[in-house]
């Protein structure tokens, strides 16, 4: 199953603009719970759709994360520590069966809806067979296909899959073959619970009620959005604000301003990068006003394994992890937009061992030539890159660096569709291709299983762009999959690496970065790893 998508820039540019400016908060002491209250007043340049089911928007999902009760979700914290999911709408974690394919979870007591509608685990099946219907065209099916009966709901052939149950209070998945990222999959906003009535259809759905800290109690399409606090809400997760207020329209530098000056207090815009310095010397970097928010992501050149230059060469591959200039290509993402890396676990992934192998502030030349003497065969590479402004510039980067180890480097542009249509198919002849891997939630498989399992290139959607294909390395990383909880993080961390100090298919340079600034008003700031925009733990001081 393959559930991950390669990142391209001309894509997710306006993404990124989103993202970077997502935030999560949470309380430290008492004195910090005591600034609760007021109204958080929000700022997006569009409306975002509010049925979770259908729609992969990042402010779409900041607002089910205020508004839902997954089975599990992630906690208020920043870092890896906010990337380990935990129970939510779940009494507890799941239990598994002796053949790791069959979850039960048990579903808390005396849940609630706004409505103040009773919600069981009738209501978390619901979300999952509605997902899986053709008919409402939601992303999450992706996310299920190894549930047992989910392709007969694809094809039209059944309305619940087979590996859907509800047992009293109790929901029952079973999975074709055992794998413990379930828990990180119900976290997603597609599963946010709903009612058994709910339309299948999308076009008759506006809104779905609160089952998590928060509801939409105003929807005025293109103006604004009201969520107000549920009272019926009884889990763990912060609810600073007495209600989040966002109204929608107006641009990029005007929203800025706006929080600038303290009219709204955050928005989904990046500050300009002619202010950023300024307001870096102003505010210092995660200290009052301007903060920075490490994205689940990490760019790379992808070290095509199955190709001439580096077909069984991972002395080759060593070098050019040497002899790259990561500081370099991590300044062509722009001011505060990145920091080096040299894995490919990013620093918030659950997992992540900062094992310093290569050579994060500049190159280390001797060594990268070194490595490289004797394994030239030929000394010819093709890169592949995007027709982008940054990415054309990296090309030229990367093309000097490996000149000095004796690599002739061939640079071919493509518009971002085709380049992605090409890396992603087996047999194209590049050498080297840049791209950025991002992942849709926090797993460590989704990076190291997702790039470094040879197994995935004959899939429809191959994720493993540098044909990176050891049986050895496969194995282990399926032994990992089947591990669930800290076990399942250190093998992956473990993984991650031997696999960049051995084989290094990849040469991961810089984990984007996004940066966001808030009014004056708005005070403890907790970076998130995934959702972001933890709009509920925002607390307002007086």
């Amino acid at each position: 199953m393959t559930r991950l998508r390669w990142s391209l820039a001309a894509a997710t540019a306006g993404l990124l603009l989103l993202v970077a400016t997502l935030v999560a908060v949470r309380a430290r002491s008492d004195a910090v719970a005591s600034l609760g209250g007021g109204t958080l007043r929000v700022k997006l340049l569009e409306d975002p759709r509010l049925d979770f089911g259908t729609t992969f928007d990042v402010n779409s999902w900041a607002i089910a994360y205020a508004s839902c009760a997954n089975l599990m979700t992630y906690p208020d914290r920043g870092g890896e520590a906010g990337a380990r999911p935990y129970p939510e709408g779940a009494a507890a974690y799941p239990t598994v069966s002796r053949d790791g394919r069959t979850y039960t979870f048990r579903v808390r007591q005396g849940l609630r809806f706004q409505t103040e509608a009773r919600l069981t685990a009738a209501n978390y099946a619901a979300a999952l067979n509605r997902d899986l219907d053709p008919a409402t065209h939601s992303p999450g099916a992706d996310y299920l296909t190894d549930v047992v009966g989910a392709d007969a709901v694809a094809r039209g052939a059944a309305t619940q899959a087979r590996g859907v149950k509800v047992r009293g209070n109790s929901l029952v998945i079973r999975l074709v073959k055992p794998n413990p990222d379930l828990v990180f999959r119900v976290a997603l906003p597609f599963f946010c619970p709903i009612p058994l009535d709910l339309p299948h259809d999308p076009a008759a759905v506006d809104d779905l009620p609160g089952s998590g800290p928060y509801y939409v109690a105003v929807h005025r399409p293109n103006q604004e959005i009201e969520l107000r606090r549920n009272r019926f809400y009884r889990g763990r997760r912060l609810h600073h604000p007495n209600r989040i207020l966002f109204t929608i329209g107006g641009d990029p530098e005007e929203n800025f301003r706006e929080v600038e000056h303290g009219r709204i207090d955050v928005t989904a815009t990046e500050p300009p990068d002619s202010a950023l310095a300024g307001l870096a010397r102003r505010y210092r970097l995660n200290r009052s006003r301007l903060f920075s928010v490490p994205f689940l992501a990490t760019r790379l050149l992808s070290l095509n394994s199955a190709r001439g230059l580096f077909l069984n060469n991972p002395s080759l591959r060593r070098a050019v992890n040497y002899a790259i200039d990561r500081r370099a290509l991590v300044r062509t993402l722009g001011y505060l937009q990145g920091v080096p890396t040299d894995e490919l676990l990013p620093p918030v992934a659950a997992g992540f061992r900062a094992a310093r192998i290569y050579p994060l502030r500049g190159p280390d030349v001797r060594k990268a030539r070194a490595l490289a003497r004797g394994h030239l065969h030929g000394g010819r590479a093709v890169l592949y890159t995007r027709d982008h402004p940054d990415a054309v510039l990296r090309a030229q980067i990367v093309k000097q660096d490996l000149r000095r180890i004796g690599i002739r480097v061939e640079i071919k542009i493509f518009a971002a569709d085709v380049f992605l249509e090409k890396i992603t198919r087996r047999g194209t002849p590049f050498d080297i291709a840049d791209s950025t891997w991002f992942a849709d939630y926090p797993d460590p498989s989704d990076f190291v299983g997702a790039l470094a399992d040879g197994r995935g290139i004959r899939a429809r959607n191959n994720a493993d762009t540098a044909y990176f294909d050891i049986p050895s390395y496969d194995r282990r990383i399926e032994a990992a999959s089947r591990r669930g909880g800290p076990a399942r993080y250190r093998a992956f961390g473990r993984l991650d690496v031997e696999i960049m100090r051995n084989a290094a298919p990849y040469a991961p340079y810089g984990n984007p970065v996004g940066v966001f600034f808030v009014s004056r008003r708005v005070g403890c700031i907790v970076r998130h790893p995934y959702f972001l925009h933890d709009y509920g733990a925002f607390c307002l001081k007086r």
